[in-house]
């Protein structure tokens, strides 16, 4: 359906698993190739660790889904170099 998509992942155990690599395989998944113990490289691990970090200094915990949307919603101002290409 999508032949021009290309699917990023990290080298988490689920995803080297052989069952995994089978059914990509098997279903004509192309992967981008990705270099052992290097989630540092993927752009979003930088991103989510920014939020944590930012909820780690909220004087309230979020404490549901709803307590954490509305902490992201109302920050405003998430660095632009975490998400400039």
């Amino acid at each position: 359906m999508h032949r021009n998509i290309v699917f990023q992942q990290d080298n988490v155990r689920a995803h080297t698993a052989r069952y995994t690599q089978q059914f990509l395989e098997q279903s004509n998944v192309q992967v981008l190739p990705w270099p052992a113990l290097s989630p540092d490289l993927n752009p979003i691990e930088h991103l989510w660790d920014y939020l944590h970090r930012r909820l780690d200094c909220e004087d309230h915990q979020p404490q549901n889904a709803e307590d954490l949307e509305h902490s992201l919603l109302h920050w405003n101002a998430i660095p632009r170099h975490f998400y400039r290409l």
